[in-house]
């Protein structure tokens, strides 16, 4: 619980910092629209990892670079315009954060077009009344089972009415979607997961779509929504910046205490005692004290060696209460924005969050009073 809760801290921090950095932000405004700042770039790459916190595991770079991307063309990665999903790349060993338009907002883009009156989408399942005729003029007649059980998804269609009266429509069967799925690259994770009726349609609207008259945005989606379907990379807004160097992981307990021992302990010069003629004497080393650790650390196994070094034995701290300020604290710091959570930490006299599991008593009080303030 630990381990994982410490990876999660240090993997935001990492995110925290690229966004904090005033070239990023800098980049960032340069980048989107007028009516958008870089702040609220952030904000919404913030949130999208706390919904979603795979996406800790994604280089912060491809996270902002799917959220400028789809900020310029006019979506939301909220999950329903636009969704964010972690692919991992296995040639290059890192995983990246792939942006997939919805089919909502593949609609709202169309609507940019005067020349486009309505789009509609729908699943066909397996108990509806449907028959589709491609004839001189093709129809689709669909009429929904009434009742809850309709069945699987057997077939999705989309119809676009145009401003000149013409209607452009598009079907797709059960197993054309799997094809199409099947070779994307993020097909057996995120919404085509979760997501699959609305997912179907995303993929008949982005097919029927390409026959309607259209915006750039619109065209830019559908272009980066094919080259996921490809296998290939996004052409994305990348930042011409590379992230700060990974925040270290925090030590073990074991490894904090002995790192502790060895610190305190004075050095001792051999060749100035020997030049003293006290090469007979042995040094009388200080005692070395190592700091109270939380409870959970506490109970975790100290090799004889290392409990040898110190003159008493380390005593826990009241664990349960302190652990749950740090988490408090570290909740709080989360929902900031970026240059207010860097505030924080400067008046708190840290450079890191993570630094808070080493503090106890009056110090870790006076830090959530500060976060609290804030919040």
């Amino acid at each position: 619980m630990t381990s994982s809760l410490t990876k999660k801290e240090a993997a935001f921090g990492n995110l925290q910092d690229y966004l904090n950095m005033p070239r990023t932000l800098g980049q960032i405004q340069a980048a989107i629209r007028n009516d958008v700042s870089a702040s609220t770039i952030a904000r919404i790459a913030l949130s999208s990892v706390q919904r979603t916190p795979k996406l800790l595991e994604c280089t912060p770079q491809s996270v902002i670079a799917s959220i400028l991307t789809a900020t310029a063309m006019g979506l939301e990665c909220d999950g329903t315009q636009a969704y964010l999903v972690p692919f991992k790349d296995k040639r290059a060993n890192v995983t990246i954060c792939t942006l997939i338009p919805g089919y909502r907002g593949l609609v709202q883009l169309a609507y940019q077009s005067d020349k486009v009156k309505s789009v509609e989408t729908r699943n066909v399942y397996a108990r509806d009344d449907f028959d589709l005729d491609y004839g001189a003029e093709q129809q689709i007649k669909h009429r929904p089972y009434r009742k809850a059980d309709r069945g699987e998804i057997i077939a999705v269609y989309m119809t676009a009415r145009l401003a000149n009266g013409g209607v452009i429509q598009e079907n797709m069967w059960r197993d054309e979607v799997d094809a199409i799925r099947d070779r994307s690259k993020a097909g057996r994770d995120g919404p085509w997961v979760t997501d699959y009726p609305a997912m179907s349609r995303k993929t008949v609207c982005k097919r029927g779509l390409k026959w309607v008259p259209s915006s750039p945005a619109l065209q830019r989606a559908i272009a980066i929504d094919d080259e996921n379907e490809a296998g290939l990379n996004q052409s994305l807004d990348f930042l011409d910046i590379e992230a700060q160097p990974s925040r270290p992981a925090p030590q073990s307990p074991k490894d904090r205490m002995v790192a502790n021992a060895k610190a305190k302990a004075p050095t001792v010069d051999p060749e100035g005692a020997q030049c003293a003629g006290m090469d007979a004497v042995k040094p009388q080393l200080a005692t070395p004290t190592v700091a109270a650790i939380p409870e959970q650390q506490a109970e975790t196994d100290v090799p004889n060696e290392a409990i040898a070094e110190t003159s008493a034995p380390v005593q826990p701290k009241a664990g349960d209460a302190l652990d749950a300020t740090r988490k408090k604290i570290f909740d709080i710091n989360m929902k900031l924005a970026p240059s207010v959570s860097k505030q924080f930490l400067e008046d708190a006299g840290l450079t890191k969050i993570n630094e808070i599991g080493d503090l106890d008593g009056d110090a870790i009080q006076s830090i959530l009073d500060l976060a609290v303030s804030l919040s």
